[in-house]
């Protein structure tokens, strides 16, 4: 599918290298953010709109339980005084993008906190601009909205590298959130080839993020909110690698025999003189493990093996001949 139009916005900062930018992006100021906000409604309301995708990150606060507000640039600047005038509350967007009349297939992801905003009075009335939007009645067929942090919790990530919400995004579409056209955890009959969904997307940021949080001590929980049923991400022009990692009891069988990964024609594609062994790059789909072993044991033992998205960990029993 043809890109119909994309807007960037970024507010860089002091140590942020530049060089491999386009040489005008507009920084993600109060003006330049509603700018744009209102052509891509235009775009989205358009006879051409399909498929909208949304993503945001930065800093991000909220006032009430389960506010989801990015600041901008000049948030609480001069220009901007009041507390959140500089701010987008972007469940508020999600949902009136996700009127009737909009692109039918939308992904929302907003990666940034939630935590309290403690200058902030939850009982005052605080500025949450969504552009005139009104929410009317109608939903379009998907619109998901995943949030990097749950209410109340902060976002991480490490210091001069990617967020882990913004890191396992890329992965995800990269392969490790894809699914095949058959998977029974992710029906829709969306692509005959392997593909990412809305909920496999969600499914696997909902897994990976909070692991690489637990990894630094932190909780981090992803939140997703939003509305509609399943929708198509991305088509991957190849099956995703997966790594394979074999084994076989009891050891002394291990130890007396190889391995061999069959393909669906029986050809082997991956070969270990030794067990255990790990296969880090297989392209997903089924196979035939195939142990060969020395006497006592038995000549060959065979297991199919359907490899899938994340990792495929197999042991065989090899018995007695």
């Amino acid at each position: 599918t043809p890109l119909g139009s994309l807007r960037v916005l970024l507010s860089p900062g002091p140590e942020d290298d530049l060089a491999d930018l386009p040489p005008r992006i507009d920084r993600a100021t109060l003006a330049n953010v509603t700018t744009d906000l209102i052509a891509f409604r235009e775009d989205c309301q358009g006879p051409r709109a399909g498929r909208a995708i949304v993503y945001v990150a930065g800093h991000g606060v909220e006032v009430t339980k389960g506010d989801v507000i990015l600041l901008l640039e000049d948030f609480a600047s001069r220009a901007h005084p009041g507390p959140l005038t500089a701010a987008l509350d972007m469940d508020a967007l999600n949902k009136a993008f996700s009127a009737e009349g909009f692109a039918p297939q939308q992904l929302w992801l907003t990666d940034a906190c939630r935590v309290k905003a403690a200058a902030v009075d939850e009982n005052a009335e605080v500025p949450r601009p969504v552009l005139g939007f009104v929410v009317p009645h109608g939903s379009v067929a998907s619109s998901p909205h995943i949030v990097a942090s749950a209410p109340e919790q902060s976002a991480f990530g490490t210091t001069g590298e990617r967020t882990f919400f913004g890191d396992e995004l890329l992965n995800a579409l990269a392969g490790a959130g894809a699914v095949g056209p058959d998977d029974a955890n992710d029906p829709g009959g969306l692509s005959d080839q392997w593909h990412v969904t809305t909920h496999s997307l969600s499914r696997y940021l909902e897994t990976w993020v909070p692991l690489r949080a637990t990894g630094v001590g932190e909780v981090q929980r992803v939140d997703p909110i939003g509305t509609g049923g399943i929708g198509l991400v991305s088509v991957l022009r190849t099956p995703p690698e997966v790594p394979v990692t074999i084994d076989a009891i009891p050891v002394n069988a291990a130890k007396a025999s190889t391995v061999a990964l069959l393909d669906d024609h029986l050809v082997a594609t991956k070969t270990s003189p030794e067990i255990p062994v790990t296969w880090p790059d297989v392209p997903a789909g089924l196979y035939t493990i195939q142990v060969a072993s020395a006497a006592p044991y038995p000549a060959t033992t065979n297991q199919s093996v359907d490899v899938k998205p994340m990792s495929c960990e197999r042991t065989l029993e090899i018995g007695t001949a």
